[in-house]
C-alpha cells in the first residue's frame, strides 16, 4: 500500500509540474501560440497544426514545435555559430534556420524574420523572399494573428501559415 501511494505521489508531481508554467528570465522574450501551414501545389495539398514556444535570449532562440495534442514535433535551436533541430528522427544541423523550419513544418522563413512578425513587423525582407504577411492586432496592440503567403523555393507549392501568438510576459 505504501508503495502504491508513493508511485501516485510521483505521478501527481510529474503531472502538476507539466502543467505549471515556465519562468522566463531577464532579457528573454517568449511567445506561445498556435499555428496552420497549408502547402498546395497542382497535384497535391498538406495541412500541418500544432502549438509552438519561441524564446528569445542573447544566447540563443529556441523555437519548440508539437502537435496538435502536445507530442514533441521538433526543438530548433540558432546560435551565433549553428542552427540545430532535434526531432524523433535525431539531430540535423544546418547554416540556417529557414532551411530547418522548411523541413520540419514546410515553412523556409528563418528566425529573424519569425520574430520580427511576431513582434508585430513584417520587414521589407519577407517581399524581397516572397512572402506576404498580414499582421492582425488587438484592441490593446498585441499582435493577434500571423497570416503569411509565400512560395517554397525551388518548387511549385504555394504556402499559407497562419500563427496565433501570445506573448509572456
Amino acid at each position: 500500500m505504501r508503495q502504491l501511494s508513493k508511485i501516485f505521489f510521483l505521478f501527481l508531481t510529474a503531472l502538476l509540474s507539466a502543467c505549471s508554467t515556465l519562468s522566463v528570465p531577464e532579457n528573454t522574450e517568449v511567445w506561445t501560440g498556435r499555428f496552420s501551414v497549408l502547402s498546395q501545389s497542382a497535384s497535391s495539398a498538406e495541412r500541418h497544426s500544432g502549438n509552438f514556444r519561441f524564446t528569445v535570449s542573447p544566447e540563443k532562440k529556441t523555437l519548440l514545435i508539437t502537435g496538435p495534442l502536445g507530442a514533441s514535433v521538433a526543438k530548433i535551436e540558432e546560435n551565433s555559430t549553428v542552427s540545430t533541430m532535434e526531432t524523433r528522427e535525431g539531430i540535423r544541423r544546418a547554416r540556417s534556420t529557414s532551411e530547418l523550419l522548411n523541413q520540419a513544418v514546410g515553412v523556409p522563413v528563418n528566425f529573424e524574420e519569425l520574430q520580427s512578425w511576431l513582434e508585430g513587423s513584417s520587414k521589407a525582407s519577407a517581399a524581397a523572399q516572397g512572402w506576404k504577411v498580414e499582421i492582425s492586432r488587438a484592441p490593446n496592440g498585441d499582435v493577434q494573428r500571423i497570416f503569411g503567403k509565400g512560395k517554397a523555393p525551388a518548387s511549385d507549392m504555394n504556402i499559407t501559415i497562419t500563427l496565433l501568438p501570445k506573448k509572456e510576459k
